[in-house]
C-alpha cells in the first residue's frame, strides 16, 4: 500500500474512532513524518523502525516522543488501523532535554496587549488569562458552557476527552453580552438562509441533530465563511482556527513594547500564577487547569516570588562597615569572664 493510500485509511480510521480534529492532525502528521523518515540501519522490522524513529526526536521534549509513540504504536495509532499489532519495541533514546520554565504573563502585561487587540481577539486572550483555557478549548466555546450568575465556564472534551469547570471573570461578563448580540445576527443570517447547524458534539448529534441549529450550541467564535467537514462531508460554519490567533498576538506584542516570546498559552499560564498570587492552592489549581497529574501543577511553584524578591541581590544591600554589636568581645578577658563565656 502507498504512502498516500495509507495515510488516507489511517485518517478515516481514526474519525471512525471519534478523535478530536486536534489529535487527527496531529497523529496523521507523525505518520507523515514516520513514512518519509530514512532509517540509517535500513532494517525491515517494523519494532526497530519505530525504535529508531523515536530516538531521532531525542532531543525534542519527553512529551513530543510519547505523542509520537502513540500515534504510530498506541491503542489509535497507524498500526493499530492497519490491523497489524506492535510487538516490544527496542530500547531508544531517551530526550535529556530539561524541562525549562513556562514562560507567563502578568496581569499588567496581560492587560496592555488586551488593550493592543481588536475584537475578537481581546475577548480570547481575555478568557485565557481569566479562566485558564488552553487556545483549543477557547475557539471552540460554545454560548450554553457560560454561566453569567455564577462566575463559571465549562470545558467539554478538552484535553484528555475531559469536562471541566473553571472560573469566569468579571471583566469578561459585558464584552462577551456584546460578543453575543454579534453572534446572534450571525446565527439568524444562517437560519434565514437555511444554513446546516453547527457540528455537535458525536452524543447529542445521534440523538437531538436539531440542535446544531439553535443559539446556545452555536459557536462563541465563529468562523466568517463555511468550509466542509472531513467527518460527515457537511458543509456548514465551523469556529475560527486555533491559529488564528497568532498573528495579531505578534502584533499586539510589538506595540506594548514588551521583550517575550509570548503565545497564546502564556495567558493560561499568566492565568495559573496569579491565582497562587492570590492565595490559591495546587490542588484547586489542578482541577481548574485540567491538569491529570499533581506535577504539571507544580511547575508553577516556580513562577512564584520567592527569596530572590524577598532579598534581591546582596549588591544592592546596604551593610555597615561595623561589626554587629552580638559579635564584639573585650580585646582581653579577664579569668571570671571566663566562667561566664
Amino acid at each position: 500500500m502507498k504512502s498516500a493510500e495509507a495515510l488516507e485509511k489511517y485518517e478515516q480510521w481514526l474519525i471512525r474512532e471519534r478523535l478530536s480534529p486536534l489529535t487527527r492532525e496531529s497523529y496523521l502528521g507523525w505518520a507523515e513524518r514516520y513514512f518519509l523518515f530514512k532509517d540509517p540501519s535500513g532494517t525491515k522490522n517494523v519494532e526497530d523502525r519505530i525504535s529508531n524513529f523515536l530516538s531521532s526526536y531525542s532531543r525534542h521534549s519527553e512529551a513530543t516522543v510519547n505523542q509520537a509513540l502513540n500515534a504510530l504504536a498506541g491503542k489509535s495509532g497507524f498500526y493499530a488501523a492497519m490491523g497489524r499489532p506492535v510487538g516490544q519495541l527496542p530500547p531508544w533514546v531517551n530526550p535529556s532535554r530539561p524541562k525549562n520554565m513556562p514562560v507567563w504573563v502578568t496581569q499588567s502585561e496581560g492587560e496592555s496587549i488586551i488593550k493592543q487587540l481588536t475584537e475578537p481577539w481581546a475577548v480570547m486572550a481575555g478568557l485565557m488569562l481569566g479562566s485558564g483555557l488552553r487556545i483549543g478549548e477557547c475557539v471552540s466555546l460554545r454560548w450554553r458552557d457560560f454561566d453569567f450568575e455564577r462566575l463559571t465556564v465549562t470545558i467539554r472534551r478538552g484535553k484528555g476527552n475531559k469536562d471541566r469547570v473553571t472560573v469566569l471573570s468579571r471583566r469578561m461578563v459585558e464584552p462577551l453580552r456584546q460578543r453575543m448580540e454579534r453572534c446572534r445576527g450571525l446565527w439568524q443570517e444562517d437560519r434565514e438562509k437555511s444554513r446546516p447547524g453547527v457540528a455537535l458534539p458525536s452524543g447529542v448529534a445521534r440523538k437531538c441533530p436539531s440542535f446544531g441549529r439553535d443559539f446556545p450550541y452555536f459557536w462563541v467564535f465563529p468562523a466568517a465563511g463555511e468550509s466542509t467537514d472531513k467527518a460527515s462531508g457537511i458543509t456548514r460554519r465551523h469556529h475560527i482556527h486555533r491559529k488564528s490567533l497568532s498573528p495579531p498576538l505578534r502584533t499586539a506584542c510589538a506595540r506594548a513594547k514588551l521583550h517575550k516570546r509570548i503565545t497564546a498559552h502564556s495567558f493560561r499560564h499568566g492565568f495559573a500564577t496569579m491565582y497562587l498570587l492570590a492565595g490559591g492552592n495546587l490542588r484547586e489549581l489542578q482541577r481548574l487547569m485540567g491538569h491529570a497529574h499533581m506535577e504539571t501543577t507544580e511547575i508553577y511553584i516556580h513562577c512564584l516570588p520567592s527569596h530572590t524578591d524577598r532579598i534581591g541581590s546582596p549588591w544592592d544591600v546596604e551593610t555597615s562597615r561595623e561589626p554587629s554589636p552580638i559579635l564584639q568581645f573585650p580585646r582581653k578577658l579577664e579569668p571570671h569572664q571566663f566562667k561566664a563565656l
